[in-house]
């Protein structure tokens, strides 16, 4: 399967479902993103060590650098 780039929004709205205590396969069905892609993008914040609040108040480049 082919990878398919995710948007800024999408990945805004993983964490804020993510924030909301919504599990990874709940938010794969809510948004037609793959677990594993859900998984990777969580585990990218969580090396950062940052809040969700704090992730989701980045604006759009400073979260691709990320």
């Amino acid at each position: 399967m082919p990878n398919k780039t995710v948007s800024m929004s999408k990945i805004r709205q993983i964490l804020r479902c993510y924030a909301q205590g919504k599990g990874s396969k709940a938010i794969s069905s809510m948004l037609s993103v793959s677990r594993n892609t859900i998984k990777k993008y969580l585990q990218q914040f969580q090396t950062f060590d940052l809040s969700y609040e704090q992730a989701l108040a980045l604006d759009d480049c400073e979260l691709s650098k990320l």
